[in-house]
């Protein structure tokens, strides 16, 4: 260590950390003061001291900044009372603000915040609030007339006199905010628009597209672009001519957008799969009409029955879209692929290609299954279901985490009638099309990276060792221990094949996954730890993600040797908005559709008063147990005040209720059946009543395992916000905010 004192080494620490002006771990702060591996422990005491004087902090990932830093970032309000998160716009990285911040922000706003020596922020200032309007539907509680916002984050709006006095109850309106939430008060908002009766389905995909900000319709200079684009597909000798392999595209039944096909070859075991993915780049030129409303709106938006595309329909569903029996334009990723799922050798190029046919995932899935014959096509199919495998089982060796979860589905008719709520059904086709996509995004990113070319990345950062030890505790009570502090993926992957087939199979999955950290869009390539990738982008949908145009237009940049550092600059420039831009609608358009699911699936669920369900406990909160329905993929809440004759008690760090005279216990995963008395499609909620409780599964008590062993909190009260400890997959706006029928519980 150079000749300093420790007071001397304090001082340099503090005047790096304020350069830095973000957390830097210990390694890096190691390498700037010119130490060696054998000053570690000197530099440890040192910012130890430094974080007791409250001069320094270290974050939950064992990364250190100073205190007196200002950063700037997105707030993200969750669905648990007094919980939100900051995004720092610099680095992507997420800090868990003060609950008495919490209580004054809704999501999307941008603040500027400090870091505590704990880890935690403080807002510092609101610098922009995220909505100045806001749709919803009314609903009157006692003397109050309240707006339930269609948007998650946001708090329900207090309507003053004037607007309560000229609405009802059940109608959609448009709401312009007076006054923004404080420490517990609500926002305050008078009615600009009456938008109808918010049961038609017209007013509520109204109302939705409203609250979240999104245009269903272009602008009519973005439509004449759209036109105005030649449908005439030339040969060239710029674009490799792959018309005459046999290709197919794999989706949706009901999809019309086709951004990919593939082809395959084999030669002695290994393969060469070719993946050709619509070339939009050739289309949407840069600073065009068409290309800053595809800039804006950053995503597609899926919706049950309709879409909401990024790019006009004649270029989404028509010119761009790979459809069969005609040329298009593709950029195509080719790669040679050994049989242990190496890729030996790739080239990435502008393309014109043919598909063959249009497969639906039911179609290919019976061809694998041996119960259809397809002359031209089985064999291809079977080589491409070898070689998924492979692919598939080397990305779990390599650390990727097996999230193989249901997706919630939701079937209407032509006028927006919900018909069914079901799980989506997951076949081994949609696996192949996955592992396809999956490595050919790898590629690109690799080529990318080693070519110092820019590009708008996918990472996902290691999870909150916080978070993790609360989701290991909550395993640890199912018997799936997780051991040590420090969580390797393929432990995870250990406790989702112990859990598949079992009854919290569904559970754990989804509480694991909600331990993680969100992945994110950055201009720097770095780990993706959910999927176990050192390098990762988007490539493989540009007609609905904005982020994959970006990089097919860098890859066609560094094609043009005369003008790839004029492009290339302007890409590298631009990147760091862009990929924060499609992260946050990214976010904005997967919240729309979880909402209108949720508002549909409360429509569905009308005509089931009455009944009875099996049901599993998929969360726990002070006011009762959220539910989830076996049947049908829908959950809801039995308030606390209906349940047995007893006080419940909240065990935080174990997710429980515990009764206080009959120690009757509620816990996560545990099987009951539950009678269905209210579906309020105005407050988006169900209530269930407990009829039993059913036998209590396996359980940590029940285990040799000493409950010693059982992993710990750090604190004496767990506070983390851990989805973990969140109800699937909604909790109710306003929970904390409002009694329900008399009962005394925060809700």
């Amino acid at each position: 260590m150079p000749q300093r004192d420790e007071k001397s080494l304090a001082e340099e620490i503090l005047a790096l950390l304020d350069t830095y002006g973000e957390p830097v771990p210990l390694r890096h702060l190691r390498g700037a003061l010119g130490l060696s591996k054998s000053d570690t422990s000197t530099l440890q005491r040192v910012l130890l001291s430094l974080c007791k004087e409250g001069r320094a902090g270290r974050d939950t990932s064992d990364r250190y900044f100073s205190a007196s830093s200002a950063l700037k970032g997105r707030v993200q309000v969750t669905q648990t009372p007094g919980t939100a998160f900051v995004t720092d716009e610099t680095t992507s990285h997420e800090y868990r603000l003060l609950s008495a911040d919490a209580d004054t922000l809704m999501s999307g706003d941008i603040i500027t915040f400090r870091i505590l020596p704990n880890g935690r922020a403080t807002i510092k200032e609101i610098v922009q609030r995220a909505v100045e309007r806001m749709a919803g539907v009314v609903v009157v509680e006692g003397k109050q007339t309240l707006l339930n916002p269609y948007r998650k984050g946001i708090p329900w709006i207090r309507l003053n006199r004037t607007s309560a006095a000229a609405v009802s109850e059940g109608q959609g309106v448009v709401v312009r905010i007076t006054s923004y939430p404080g420490r517990n008060t609500l926002p305050e908002g008078e009615v600009v628009e009456v938008v109808g009766d918010a049961s038609d389905a017209m007013v509520e995909r109204t109302l939705v597209l409203e609250a979240y900000g999104l245009q269903l319709h272009f602008p009519p200079e973005v439509e004449r672009e759209a036109q105005a684009v030649s449908r005439v597909v030339k040969t060239s000798t710029s674009r490799a001519d792959y018309r005459k392999l046999l290709t197919c595209t794999i989706d949706g039944a009901t999809a019309r957008d086709f951004d990919d096909a593939i082809s395959i070859e084999t030669e002695q075991g290994n393969f060469r799969l070719y993946v050709h993915i619509a070339d939009v780049s050739h289309y949407v030129t840069e600073g065009s009409a068409l290309d800053l409303e595809a800039q804006n709106r950053a995503t597609s938006v899926y919706f049950p029955a309709y879409c909401i595309p990024m790019l006009p329909e004649a270029l989404s569903n028509d010119i761009c879209s790979l459809m069969p029996k005609v040329n298009r334009y593709a950029m195509t990723c080719v790669m040679d692929i050994d049989r242990q799922g190496n890729v030996t050798g790739y080239h990435i190029t502008p393309s014109i290609i043919r598909s063959d046919r249009r497969f639906t995932y039911e179609e290919v899935q019976e061809i694998l299954d041996g119960n259809v014959h397809d002359r031209a096509f089985t064999a291809a199919l079977e080589q491409m279901a070898k070689l998924a495998k492979i692919l598939r089982r080397k990305r779990f060796t390599k650390g990727s985490i097996d999230f193989d979860r249901p997706e919630r589905e939701v079937i209407v008719d032509e006028k927006g009638m919900v018909l069914d709520v079901r799980r989506a059904e997951r076949l081994f086709a949609h696996r192949l099309i996955e592992e396809f996509m999956l490595i050919a995004n790898v590629t690109v990113a690799r080529h990318l990276d080693s070519h110092g070319y820019p590009g708008i990345f996918r990472i996902h950062e290691e999870p909150d060792q916080q978070r993790m030890e609360e989701f290991a505790r909550i395993a640890w009570n199912f018997g799936y221990p997780l051991k040590g502090r420090s969580y390797h993926s393929s432990q995870l992957n250990t406790i989702l094949e112990q859990s598949r087939g079992k009854p919290e199979e569904d559970l754990i999955s989804t509480l694991m996954l909600r331990s993680m950290k969100r992945a994110v869009y950055s201009p720097e390539s770095g780990l993706h730890y959910g999927l176990g990738f050192t390098h990762y982008c988007h490539f493989t949908s540009p007609i609905r993600r904005y982020p994959d145009l970006i990089v097919h237009r860098s890859l066609r940049a560094s094609l043009d040797t005369t003008k790839r550092a004029r492009r290339h600059k302007r890409l590298e420039a631009s990147a760091p908005h862009l990929a924060q831009h499609s992260s946050s609608q990214e976010r904005k358009a997967a919240d729309a559709s979880t909402q209108m699911e949720l508002l549909k699936s409360v429509q569905f669920m009308r005509t089931f008063v009455g009944e009875e369900f099996s049901a599993i406990i998929s969360g726990v909160t002070s006011w009762g147990i959220f539910v989830q329905l076996q049947t049908c993929y829908v959950e809801g809440l039995v308030h606390v005040s209906t349940l047995d004759k007893d006080y419940y008690l909240y065990q935080e760090e174990t997710h429980e209720l515990v009764g206080r005279r009959t120690r009757q216990r509620f816990f996560l995963g545990m099987p009951v059946t539950v009678q269905l008395v209210r579906a309020d499609v105005e407050k988006r909620e169900l209530d269930f009543i407990l009829v039993s409780s059913g036998s209590q599964p396996e359980h940590a008590d029940t285990k040799k395992t000493s409950r010693s062993k059982a992993p710990r909190a750090r604190t004496k009260k767990a506070k983390s916000p851990s989805a973990a400890a969140a109800p699937l997959p909604h909790k109710r706006k306003g929970e904390n905010r409002r009694t329900r029928g008399g009962g005394t519980q925060k809700r």
